[in-house]
């Protein structure tokens, strides 16, 4: 006999980082308490790109149920780990610590309602190691509290901001071209610093352009469109080219730190080769 479920509630992550809000590199565990609940009294769990649903059989009163279990194991709430397999999600997240390790901590008693939706409120636990992204708990009484009909479901919700970066394109010069003005444009209001002659730590020569206080958010799918351009003048003439159409925005892989007024900050860097 094929039995009949309701959603008892569901978690949906947006991370402003990814397209459309959907953030795909994280994996939702139940701890090993929570997943012994859902062996022995059939709860189902339905994974999503960004998050997942919780089921209960429809012929159970889930607020009794939920008593029932609490009574019989003394366990008072569902619990679930979730971890990135995105090796620099820590980097591409506004919430995270730059210069400290620890996991997020969420509960459905600290929430916001915002509409139909509760957006689950962090806090943040520093450790020497983090193998989680967050921790989330969801307490027995908090569905029975806010679940106001088997078919309404309790949608908790958790928002990441992408991380903003100082952007700095390392423009390195073959020696055969000559430049007499560079710099970088876009019909965005970002204006870029430089350019300013460096010497990289490979000996080489570039020229450096910074978007200096301005701080630009990571995205997965490109919001901006610079271009290196060249302006020659000649018998009071100008004459502007574009060297490169579409400069690389910054990815999380390449950041350094730095400190900007006693407080610790990260630059993007870019190097780029004509």
């Amino acid at each position: 006999m094929t039995s009949k479920y309701i959603s008892l509630f569901s978690l949906e992550v947006t991370h402003h980082y990814y397209k459309n809000g959907i953030c795909d590199d994280l994996t939702y565990t139940p701890s090993k308490d929570t997943q012994q609940l859902i062996d022995r009294f059939s709860f189902k769990m339905m994974k999503r790109p960004n998050g997942f649903s919780f089921y209960i059989e429809e012929k159970t009163s889930y607020a009794e149920f939920l008593n029932y279990i609490q009574l019989t194991t003394d366990q008072t709430a569902f619990y679930f780990d979730a971890a990135t397999i995105n090796s620099n999600f820590y980097q591409l997240t506004a919430a995270y610590p730059i210069n400290q390790i620890g996991t997020f901590f969420y509960e459905s008693t600290d929430e916001i309602k915002d509409g139909n939706n509760l957006l689950l409120k962090k806090t943040f636990n520093p450790s020497t190691s983090a193998t989680d992204a967050f921790t989330l708990k969801i307490d027995f009484t908090d569905i029975v509290k806010l679940k106001k009909a088997d078919n309404e479901d309790v949608k908790f919700n958790i928002e990441f901001e992408s991380r903003s970066t100082q952007w700095i394109y390392n423009i390195v010069i073959d020696n055969n071209e000559n430049f007499d003005e560079l710099s970088i444009e876009s019909k965005s209001d970002i204006v870029f610093e430089g350019p300013k002659a460096i010497i990289l730590q490979n000996g080489q020569k570039a020229m450096q352009f910074s978007s200096g206080s301005r701080k630009i958010h990571l995205k997965q799918i490109p919001e901006y469109t610079f271009n290196l351009t060249n302006t020659t003048t000649k018998l009071g003439n100008s004459h502007k080219t574009t060297v490169i159409k579409g400069l690389p925005n910054a990815n999380p892989e390449t950041m350094e730190i730095y400190e900007d007024n006693g407080t610790s900050e990260l630059a993007s860097l870019m190097y780029i080769y004509v």
